[in-house]
Order: C-alpha cells, then structure tokens, then sequence
C-alpha cells in the first residue's frame, strides 16, 4: 500500500510538471569503485550514504561487476559513506563534503576482516573533480560570512572567479533594482568574454532574472541564509541550457536534525564621518551629510517533529525548516550640485544683454528688441504666462546660487535625502518520505520602498523637481522532487513561479499635483501625472520621468531521468518556460509629457563676437548662453519643442521556450570519463498580446504601397 501511495504521488507531480516546464538542478553526484586488498574490482558491496546534518539514509546501491558505485542526484551538503561487503572490514568515509554540480569520485579499498569491525576515515578537505571538464569555482557559506563585503551582497564574490570581469566598482554591487542613489543596480558581468546579459543567475536552480534586459536580478537572498554559490563558466554539460555564457547558482541553507541560527546588525553613522573638502568649500558650509545605515536580521533553522507522513521507522525526524528574515534601513543624504537662475534673473534683470523679442523668417530667428542690462523685463516686454507658471511652482522654490563661479555658474550645491529600505523573508522546507523519495520547497520576498532624490534611474540635480517614490518587489516559489524508482534509476522534476517588479511614481514639481498652476500644453495630449519639461542650454533641466511600472514573470519547469547502465550514467531532460513581461513604453522617458528647450536664441543687438569676449569677461555687450535661454523662457520664445510619442503603450509581451537534452556520462576508467551530450533549444520570437506592438516583414512588403512625398 505504501509503494502504490507513493508510486501515486509521484505520477500525480510528474503530470503537473509536464504542464509547466524546465531549470537548473543544484545536486551533485558520488561514484566510485570499490576494491579488495589486492586492488580487483569487488562487485556486490553495499554503499550506503548518509546525510551528516540530518542522519538520513540518503541513497543505498550495490557496486556492479566492475566494483562501480554511482549516487547521482543528491542534495548539497556533508555525507558518510558507508561500504559493505561479506569477508571485509566495514569502511565508513566520513564528511564528504558534497556541493551544487559536483561530480565527486571516491575510491574505496576494503580489507580482509570481520564485518562487525569499522574503518574509519576521514574525507579529504579539498575535492578534486575527476568526472567533468566544466571550469567552476565555489563560494562556501562560511567564505560569504566571513569575507568582507560591503554591501553584503553576494554578487562581489563573483567578480573573484578567473575570466570574470565587472563593468564598474564590483565593490560597490548594491541589492534591489536600484541603489541608495537611485541608480540603476544591473549585474554586469562579462564571463570569458561573453555579453553580460547572456549568464544565468538562478537560486536553488530557480531563474532569478528580469528577462527584459537579462541584468536585473528579482531576489538578493541573504548572506547569512547561503549555503554557498558556485560560478560555472564554461565546457558545462548538455544539462545545463537557456544561455551560453556562465551560471551562477546560489544554494539556500536548509534545516538539520539540531536547532541552529544567528542574530546580526550592521550599522553605519554619520557620527564616524568626517565632512568633505567641496561641502566646505561653500558658502555657508554645507554640514556633514546624515547617514543611517542599519543591515539587521536573524535565520533559524532545525527539526519539525511530529510530522509521520512516509516515516521509515517509528521515530525518524525526516522533516526540516530553515528561515531567513533581514532588513536594511538606509537613510543617504546626497550632494547635488545644480546650476539655477539668480535672485535677479528670477525678476527679469540681467548682467549683460539679452535679446527679449524676435522676428522668425524661413525658420532663423532675428532679434527685433534688446533688453539692456540691469533693466527689469517687465518695464520693456511682460513675462509670459505659462512662464509665470513655473516661476510660482518651481523656480521660485528653489534656492538661490550658493557656490563659487569658478566651481559652476549660478551654481546650487546642497543635499537630499534619500531612502533605502529593504525587507527579505525566506523560507525552506526539506521532507524525506523515505529512501526512495524526497522533496523540499522554498520561498523567498523581497520588497523594496525607495526615495530617489534625482528620479529613477535619473540623477537629476533638482531633487525638488524630479524626486521619485519606488518600490521593488521580487518573489519566488520553488518546488523540487527526487524519486529513486531503482539504485540505477532516478527522477526528479519540480516547478518554479518567479516574479518581479518597479513601481515608480513621480512625487517632485514635475508631478501635476506639483505644480498644480503650471497648464502649459502639449502637443499630445496625454492623460498622465505630468507637466511638460523644460530644458536650458546651461542650467539644469526642469525634468523627470515616471510613472514608471515594469513586471516580470516567469513559470519555470523541468523533469529529468537518470539511469545507471554499467559504466554509463545516462541523464536526458525537458525544459520549459513561460515569460511575461509587461512595461509602460515611456515610463523612462523624459519627453513623455513633451519638453519645451530654451537653448539661447539669436543674441541682442549689437552684441560683440566670441573672439572679442575672453572667457570671464563683463561687458554687457557679450552675450550670454546661460542669461539668454532664461530670457527666452521668460518671454516665452521657444526654439525647439519635443514629444516622444502618441501615447504611452503597455504591451503584454510573452514567450514559450521549449529545450531537451540527453546525454551520457561514460567512465572509462578510474581517472577517465567521457562526457558526450547534446541539448536542442527552441527560442521562438516573442509575441505581443495586446497587439501594441508592430514590426517589418519584408515578405509583405509592397513597393508600390509605399508613401511618396508631394
């Protein structure tokens, strides 16, 4: 009764996989042979193999004819290996340290005596790869703890790997889409050469990338809740698919028959700073910049008893749990520095002349009327309206020039705050149904609620203008099954949902409610939380972007089979994957509500020529790049409008990728294995379903439809 509920489970899993689709698996492999004293081969011997952390039998074969032994499919972690053979000493090989793709070769040499006697032996420290060309290198958990790392994000370590370069401060790899600055957070790695969105970065085996530009990770698992991560890059088996560059593959920790876990913080604060060189510089001094940097949480993991679901005996513990939580309570204030209009520029007064009316012929501009210096705009010409707007809204609100002429002209230079908070749950659970069948499911959230002062992904100088308010969701569920339907046949199979997200809304005078009296218009006219931007030819841009709403999902499954046939270890597999990704086309446009540019028009009359105005110089004759694109804004002459689009499209994009692969492990020898394999991919265009999107196909195309100009 107990196979047949069993045998019941497992079709009942394996149906809903078909359903779904493929991934990389984070198990590791153990062979050997086993010999007598005189180095023959010992067919019959029994190998059992434990798991250490959790005293479960693991997996129990029997060497074949030639003394082999193969435990392929076995989760991460410290195993005994126990051999047993008629007429010999019982040899127990003690902590073997097993990690993700590992394919680990043990030797066993047993001799003549009682059965009832043990050999003990303690495993080598260091692990050498016998059975597969792919270059790789791990990451331990106690390597991530201990290591300095100062964002604690595990990321870093990669960049330590050979071949791997990193196209900015690897230091400096922050967790969430983007940083306490508000810049984007991509993993820009090239592997061997290789573009740096073409690696897979999964966790548990699970896919773990935006799919929109394959460089932004959905999850940031805790260092403390890492078993380890290991980098493969490159000469791979046929098992791995999806892209051709490097794999990273983090293992989460799992739960063990004894309670363990940790409590940390990590802080940083102003109070141990010293202020900088350019804060001192100004005038007034700008004070030290606040900073709260708080990175606190705790893990647990042990034992669930009482759960007797497919006990092997009465009393087994084969059920445990691991959990992760931690936060980050980040306050960064950053320096801006931006070049604003004067006191006097604001009221329509200017140090040198400015040209403040215009005929336009043929598309040239000629000035028709010069405003002298020092005179108030208002007694020749009156202030545009629309231009009256944005004065009471946002120029007038912003703080006047502060900072020395030889640093910037007409600069601002002062500070944001900005916020970066950071919440991540992680839960495992590992259940052994018995010898024969085990499962384990994993979940993992992040949320991350952000203030950018300079706008997603912007850096705008006016933080009062282009501020932005975010959040970063990511989730994951994995589900993963292990069937050993004989010694020399294995299955296993599991499903993965993986979802990620921006939000981001403008919350600066770019926003309407914002600027509530700004009404200037747009040549589309949008129904978006927008006013129309403007740009100058030197000072800083009145702009934002925003809202901004990208989703990702993924539906993830796989199912392999493995058979043991002699010196043969024969795996094949399906891999399938549905992804969907919708984001506003425009969100990160600054021209989406349109911008109107002043970019200095035609100088005042009577102005001198460049080469009779040396840099610095004062004479009122000399035009003025900065004064003069402000003046044409205040009179409302506008050179140059822009608009990106017509509207602002969402399309509803998705893909189905469908991949198989077979191949086969051959040990020729003790020292020698041939891996031969091959893996067929089926990538087909993505397709749109809401049909926002078009394209060119240059089988449809009809010359003589095309447009003609008159």
């Amino acid at each position: 009764m107990r196979v047949l509920l069993r045998l019941a489970v497992l079709i009942a899993f394996f149906s809903w996989v078909c359903s779904a689709g493929a991934q990389i698996t984070s198990n590791g492999d153990i062979t050997g042979t086993v010999k007598d004293p005189s180095g023959a081969a010992l067919p019959g011997a029994t190998v059992t193999i434990t798991n250490a952390d959790t005293g479960l039998v693991a997996r129990r074969v029997t060497s074949d004819q030639s003394g082999n032994y193969s435990a392929p499919l076995l989760s991460v972690g410290r195993y005994n290996i126990d051999v047993e053979s008629s007429g010999f000493k019982k040899v127990t090989l003690k902590n073997v340290e097993l990690n993700a793709h590992d394919h680990l070769t043990e030797d066993v040499a047993l001799s003549v005596g009682q059965a009832t006697q043990t050999v003990t032996v303690e495993a080598n420290a260091v692990q050498v790869e016998l059975q597969t060309p792919a270059a790789s290198g791990l990451i331990t958990g106690r390597q991530i703890e201990e290591l300095t790392l100062n964002t604690r994000n595990y990321e870093q370590l990669v960049a330590l790997q050979p071949g791997v370069t990193y196209g900015g401060t690897s230091d400096q790899i922050y967790v969430g889409a983007t940083s306490p600055f508000g810049t984007a957070n991509t993993v820009n790695f090239s592997i061997n050469g290789s573009r740096n969105s073409a690696n897979n970065w999964t966790i548990d085996g699970a896919d773990n990338v935006d799919r929109g530009a394959n460089l932004t990770l959905l999850n940031y698992p805790s260092v403390d809740a890492i078993s380890e991560f290991k980098t493969i890059r490159n000469q791979y088996n046929a098992e791995f698919g999806r892209n051709a560059s490097g794999i990273i593959n983090v293992v989460t920790k799992s739960g063990t028959n004894r309670f363990h876990g940790d409590a940390y913080e990590f802080f940083r604060n102003d109070l141990l700073n010293a202020n900088t060189v350019p804060n001192k510089q100004v005038t007034p001094n700008v004070a030290r910049p606040p900073l709260r940097y708080n990175n606190f949480g705790y893990t647990v993991g042990g034992p669930i008893p009482g759960v007797p679901f497919f006990k092997d005996k009465a009393g087994d513990i084969n059920t445990f749990f691991f959990f992760s939580e931690e936060f980050r309570r980040v306050v960064n204030y950053t320096n801006f520095q931006a070049s604003v209009p004067s006191t006097p520029e604001r009221t329509g007064v200017f140090l040198k002349n400015v040209c403040v009316g215009h005929s336009v012929s043929n598309g040239t501009a000629t000035c028709t009327q010069t405003l002298p210096a020092g005179m108030p705009l208002s007694s020749v010409v009156p202030v545009d309206p629309i231009a009256q707007q944005y004065l009471k809204d946002i120029v007038n609100k912003l703080a006047p020039p502060n900072s020395p002429p030889s640093d910037l002209v007409n600069g601002l230079l002062r500070q944001a705050r900005g916020v970066f908070d950071n919440r991540q749950d992680l839960v495992r659970v590992d259940h052994t149904f018995g010898p024969h069948l085990s499962a384990f499911y994993r979940f993992i959230s992040d949320t991350f609620p952000t203030t950018e002062p300079g706008g997603l992904f912007l850096g705008s100088p006016l933080f009062e203008v282009a501020s932005t308010a975010t959040n970063s969701p990511g989730r994951t569920h994995l589900g993963h099954v292990t069937a050993s339907l004989s010694p020399t046949f294995l299955v296993d199979g599991g499903y993965a949902y993986s979802f990620g997200g921006i939000i981001s809304k403008p919350t600066g005078s770019i926003n309407t409610s914002g600027s509530p009296d700004v009404k200037a218009p747009n040549f589309f006219n949008l129904s978006l939380p927008r006013i129309p931007g403007v740009s100058f030819q030197t000072l800083s841009s009145f702009t934002g972007n925003g809202p901004y709403n990208d989703f990702n999902r993924n539906h993830n499954a796989f199912a392999n089979l493995t058979k043991i046939i002699g010196s043969h270890t024969i795996k094949a597999g399906v891999t399938y994957n549905h992804y969907e990704k919708t984001e506003n086309a425009l969100g990160n446009s600054l021209n989406i509500a349109g911008t109107y540019a002043f970019a200095g028009g035609p100088a005042a009359q009577g102005a001198k020529a460049a080469a009779q105005c040396p840099a610095g110089n004062t004479d009122p004759a000399c035009p003025s790049t900065l004064e003069q694109s402000f003046a044409d804004f205040l009179t409302g002459f506008v050179p140059r409008y822009t608009q990106t689009g017509l509207s602002d499209l969402t399309p509803d994009m998705m893909q189905n990728q469908y991949e198989i692969y077979g191949q086969d492990e051959w040990r020729l020898a003790s020292n020698l294995t041939l891996t031969l394999g091959a893996r067929y991919s089926i990538f087909p265009p993505p397709i749109d379903a809401n049909n926002t999107l078009t394209t060119f196909d240059p089988s449809l195309y009809v010359a003589s439809h095309a447009p003609t100009l008159d």
